[in-house]
């Protein structure tokens, strides 16, 4: 599976874009909890969400330092025991951390993020590019 992850990895990366946007997204090890994400790219801005069902708001940390965005958190086991002292669950639970590099035009001073029904939507604004000029030479 970790070979497959990898081929994705150098397919998604080398093929579809130019630049390593979002890098890191696919270097957590197999078998550690990795919320499932989405990322779209809209005209003015970049949209990311997470989905943390079952994570409090509180437990939730986001940080933008150096270009990287890391979203970490932890979700409680609060799995309950059958009497007969056994129980089956494929829900991961415990801490979590994804980390990704950010393309170099995102305003990384207005980034805004919104928590609701097990869903962390963050809003990432595009910086105002440079078109250029022409410069009149006297």
């Amino acid at each position: 599976m970790d070979a497959l992850q990898k081929d994705f990895e150098r397919f998604f990366h080398d093929e579809l874009l130019p630049q390593r946007f979002f890098e890191g997204f696919f270097d957590t090890p197999l078998g550690e909890w990795k919320p499932a994400l989405e990322i779209v790219e809209e005209e003015e801005l970049y949209r990311v969400k997470v989905d943390l069902p079952e994570v409090k708001r509180e437990d939730i940390e986001l940080k933008v330092e150096n270009d990287v965005m890391t979203i970490s958190g932890q979700r409680q086991d609060e799995r309950e025991e059958t009497k007969a002292g056994y129980y089956y669950s494929e829900r991961r639970v415990g801490s979590f951390t994804r980390s990704f590099r950010l393309p170099k035009h995102v305003d990384d001073e207005n980034v805004s993020a919104e928590y609701r029904d097990g869903v962390l939507t963050v809003t990432l604004p595009k910086a105002a590019v440079s078109r250029g000029r022409t410069i009149d030479v006297r």
